[in-house]
């Protein structure tokens, strides 16, 4: 209820719904794919999608191809002057996880096609993204259980 915004949110319900059926149908090696998708979107459309093109303190374009510093003080990527110094407060973000990052905010982009490794990278930036936003350092279980291991498909 705290990452909510005060008032209700138009699209939010259907949003999550049509992401619960997307998610029944979806073949097992997908779904955490197509499982961070429809989180990164619900994200945005409460209002708290990252910055991916321009430097999140100083509006400076970050190159695609450049390795990025993804600070969550700043709401998103950093160019280099502003990464100094950032320390603990951001994560290492290649170019190759912000193009992922990038599609899984845009619906209409192709599913990015990561492997176990990217995936459990996505999820760790997701809730540290989420923990941030919500400015909490206790005990989330469902983040800590969505961070620790991929979701699995009933047998």
């Amino acid at each position: 209820l705290r990452f909510a915004p005060p008032a209700p949110v138009p699209g939010a319900f259907d949003l999550l719904r049509d992401a619960l059926d997307l998610l029944a149908v979806t073949p097992g090696p997908a779904v955490d794919t197509v499982g961070l998708r429809m989180l990164w979107r619900l994200i945005s459309l409460l209002g708290y999608s990252p910055i991916l093109t321009h430097c999140a303190k100083d509006g400076v374009l970050v190159p695609d191809r450049q390795v990025a510093v993804f600070s969550f003080p700043e709401g998103g990527v950093l160019c280099p002057s502003c990464a100094a110094g950032v320390g603990g407060q951001g994560s290492r973000l290649a170019p190759d996880h912000r193009e992922a990052l990038t599609a899984f905010l845009e619906p209409s982009a192709a599913l990015p096609a990561l492997d176990g490794r990217h995936e459990a990278a996505h999820r760790r930036l997701l809730t540290r993204w989420v923990r941030w936003q919500l400015g909490s350092e206790h005990a989330t279980p469902a983040l800590d259980l969505f961070e620790q291991r991929p979701w699995e498909t009933p047998q």
